[in-house]
């Protein structure tokens, strides 16, 4: 293991370094949030959205566990062996698919940890240690002092003996809730709790990460919840939703004018447009979305109680983009859904709010960040390092908070299922699909990816392929087809 290399601050010692509150949701799409154009209620995250910075776009991997992998390393997920899920019939002989994250590097709660933070998590973490003999890829094992949350992926949002507290099965469900159990409040009750009990044991900055379960299949979500939202959708949830979505983001100025949302086809408005079970779907979701918005306000409301929003940056985005026919409405005014390399599947909300640290409140970000720069930022504002030659591939977003210019990335990469994508200079797009199709789009006059230059860029074409090819070969990535022609063939010698 490599070490951090910055000693931890005596306990009961004031740094006024930040503390950082990490929030991640599940399946969210980008234009949920009311202050990204949705129509859900969400005036907690809108809040954090006004007294902040809005990125125009964030980008994620696509998938629960990449991006998970992304946000703790600061690396590519291949890097640290996460090109798929982290689950246990996924381990490969290729370094870049493992069955969850390598233990060879240093991730921000280690790191941070070894900087005097108290390092805190409530929540999902799908990076593995789901089985007793996995026990060293936990939350605790990789740099946090409390977990409360599950191991794995998305379950049913009622079941407390899913979850875990502190590295031991957690068994109080039934007599802290009763028949109330729900996920996304539990989730946020001990996030809450645990910065109470940090901020009671001495004065050191903390780092809290909320990985919440919602809006993740499948939809559940307390009736009196559901109740709320009775109304919802009746005009449909196809073109009203979509084009009210796309007015609002105009508005808001996160689109260009000019943009679109992506045409339906008269198959798909036929099909979905005004059908029951998609406006319940859209109504759930926007339940599980109020909750989760609920859960926020609590968050804040708790940091001001104890005297720390001041100094407290709040960072709000979701893993991957949304699913299911949520997908349809969630991505507006983009294209695709999660486990796709399309922007509807990458791209997300990104929110960052630091009272006593963002020069310019209100503003929005042009330039795309990526879940890759969270690590870099937060250890250069925590004055933390890590040494040993762990190469991170994020860039500190600090100058963004600062109000200064910020170069950005030169070019962004991404590989899932046989998919490849890369983007340079935040406009030219290369695209991929697992047959070999390639695709080029022009994100600056397109963003919803509807017209292919392929063609007509063919010098293009072969450069930005050629680009992904290097870092392909630098960064554990597998040609198309090859880990899913190893997976049926371990399947077929199981038979």
């Amino acid at each position: 293991m490599i070490a951090a290399a910055i000693p931890a601050v005596e306990a009961g010692a004031e740094t006024g370094r930040p503390n950082f509150v990490i929030i991640l949701t599940d399946d969210a799409g980008y234009s949920d949030p009311g202050c990204y154009g949705g129509e859900m209620s969400t005036p907690n995250i809108d809040a954090l959205a006004a007294g902040g910075i809005r990125f125009a776009k964030f980008y994620t991997n696509a998938r629960c566990s990449p991006t998970r992998a992304s946000l703790m390393t600061g690396m590519y997920p291949h890097r640290v062996g996460v090109g798929d899920l982290c689950m246990r019939h996924n381990e490969t002989p290729f370094p870049g698919y493992k069955r969850a994250m390598s233990k060879d590097v240093v991730t921000l709660p280690e790191a941070l940890r070894a900087a005097g933070y108290h390092t805190l998590m409530s929540g999902k973490w799908h990076l593995g240690g789901r089985f007793d003999d996995d026990a060293d890829r936990r939350p605790l094992a990789r740099g946090f002092d409390r977990h409360f949350g599950k191991l794995g992926g998305g379950n049913t949002q009622f079941e407390p003996s899913l979850f875990r507290l502190d590295g031991a099965p957690y068994t109080r469900g039934p007599e802290e809730y009763g028949d109330d159990f729900y996920t996304t409040r539990a989730i946020t009750d001990y996030a809450v709790r645990f910065l109470r009990q940090a901020r009671e044991q001495d004065r050191r900055p903390f780092f809290l990460y909320v990985a919440y379960t919602a809006p993740h299949k499948p939809y559940q979500v307390p009736e009196a919840d559901l109740r709320r939202h009775q109304g919802l959708y009746e005009g449909g949830v196809w073109e009203p939703v979509r084009a009210a979505r796309t007015r609002r983001l105009r508005s808001q100025g996160l689109i260009d004018r000019r943009w679109r949302h992506t045409p339906l086809t008269s198959e798909q408005r036929a099909r979905f447009d005004r059908r029951g079970w998609a406006i319940d779907e859209m109504r759930r979701v926007a339940a599980m979305t109020a909750v989760v918005d609920e859960g926020v306000g609590r968050i804040v409301d708790a940091l001001r109680e104890l005297g720390e929003l001041e100094r407290t940056l709040i960072v709000y985005l979701s893993d991957n983009g949304p699913d299911g026919f949520h997908s349809f409405v969630g991505a507006t005014p983009l294209t695709g859904a999660k486990n796709r390399l399309t922007e509807g599947g990458i791209a997300t909300h990104g929110i960052f709010h630091w009272p006593g640290g963002i020069r310019k409140p209100g503003r929005i970000e042009r330039r795309p960040g990526h879940v890759i720069d969270l690590m870099p930022t937060l250890l250069e504002l925590a004055g933390a390092r890590v040494e040993g030659g762990q190469r991170l591939d994020g860039r500190s977003l600090v100058p963004v908070l600062e109000g200064r210019r910020w170069r950005g990335h030169e070019t962004l990469f991404w590989e899932l299922y046989s998919q490849q994508a890369m983007i340079r200079k935040g406009r030219w797009k290369y695209l991929a699909d697992a047959d070999g199709t390639a695709r080029l789009y022009d994100l600056r006059a397109d963003p919803a990816e509807t017209v292919d230059l392929a063609a007509r860029n063919p010098r293009r074409m072969r450069d930005l392929a050629a680009s992904y090819q290097r870092w392909a070969d630098a960064n554990n990535v597998m040609p198309p087809g090859v880990v899913e022609r190893w997976h049926r063939e371990r399947k077929q010698k199981a038979k």
